[in-house]
């Protein structure tokens, strides 16, 4: 469900949870209900809700009587009446998370029911303590997001709030441009209204991950995202280049991110195992797809960029001269409107010297 501007709370959830309780009420066939059933005919008028607060109310109690639980299957509705029943969020908070319900509702691996008991409790703290450069994060032990910075556009709630979905004992040890990388590419695709133009804090994380993604499919990067298993990439990966070699190569991404978020450029040595271990990989696996090779050159191109310390000014010099590669990797939307296709024709490769 698309939140319009103009619906308040009450009517966006009154609209969205009442069908459900209904349904699920007969499902699990109250008697008091079904003796009322005829009453369900008239709840909508030209798509007008006809119901009371207390009457909402009711429909609630009755649902946790039955039940034993709110067990309503429609990830939408969970998302909403978690929303609602945390008192820890402000209106403005509760629209924001409205807005994940497309991405819960495509996640084919993700815990719906953690989900739903994590937004149920979440905090979230707006706090003015330094803490470096970071302007947000989310404690997954104590289900809290902390934002440092004033966020007007609630930019980096969104990507906490994705963070909060996500993170837990077992992802918390994916590596760093994995999880971010990942993490703002769904923020992209399910919240931006531009989302290929990543003009974010990780870009390169970002580049890296629709790499994989065309290595090994944007399912098994989802899978990986939500169980923290890498061994799933590394296997596939494996399966055409050997198990030394792509543990090899995924150390070596981990070595060049890490020494690039300390300021310094990625070490020439990793790359050059990366482009080797990159390009034959593509060449083997996808010998006659022109489209995820396109892919691959303009995101390799981006990493290459990270041999300088000054990399995030040349991403954006980069933009400027190549435009950005509109293709799809996660939201069904996008997937369905958008066709893989250049938005400035890329027809020139940099080469580098090393």
């Amino acid at each position: 469900m698309k939140i319009k501007v103009g619906e308040t709370l009450k009517d966006v959830s009154k609209l969205v949870i009442a069908s459900s309780l209904i349904s699920s009420l007969v499902t699990f066939g109250s008697v008091k209900f079904v003796l009322q059933k005829g009453y369900s005919d008239n709840i909508y008028n030209n798509n007008k809700i006809k119901i009371t607060e207390e009457e909402m109310e009711e429909l609630f109690e009755l649902l946790e009587e039955e039940s034993g639980q709110e067990n309503i299957n429609d990830e939408r509705d969970l998302v909403l009446i978690a929303a609602i029943d945390n008192p820890n969020l402000t209106d403005s908070e509760r629209n924001v998370i409205f807005k994940l319900i497309d991405l819960i509702e495509e996640m084919p691996y993700i815990n719906k029911e953690a989900a739903y008991a994590n937004l149920k409790n979440l905090e979230i703290l707006h706090v003015s303590e330094d803490k470096d450069s970071t302007l947000g994060q989310y404690n997954y032990l104590n289900n809290k997001i902390y934002i440092y910075e004033k966020d007007p556009d609630n930019d980096i709630l969104k990507h906490e709030l994705i963070h909060s979905l996500f993170i837990n004992e077992e992802t918390i040890s994916l590596p760093e441009y994995f999880r971010e990388g990942v993490t703002e590419l769904l923020v992209n695709e399910y919240f931006s209204d531009s989302p290929y133009w990543e003009n974010t804090s990780y870009p390169y994380e970002i580049a890296m991950v629709k790499i994989l993604c065309d290595m090994v499919g944007s399912d098994l990067i989802l899978e990986t995202y939500t169980t923290g298993d890498m061994k799933l990439i590394e296997e596939e990966l494996s399966k055409w280049m050997g198990n030394k070699e792509t543990k090899t190569y995924l150390k070596c991404i981990n070595h060049m991110f890490s020494q690039f978020e300390d300021n310094k450029a990625a070490d020439l040595d990793d790359m050059s195992y990366f482009l080797e271990y990159s390009n034959n990989y593509f060449s083997k696996r996808y010998p006659e797809s022109n489209e995820v090779h396109n892919s691959y050159e303009y995101n390799k191109e981006l990493i290459i960029l990270m041999k300088n310390s000054s990399g995030y000014l040349d991403y954006a010099y980069y933009l400027t001269e190549n435009g950005y590669y509109v293709k799809p990797y996660f939201s069904k939307e996008l997937i369905e409107k958008d066709k893989k296709h250049l938005q400035k024709k890329f027809d020139k490769k940099t080469t580098i010297s090393f």
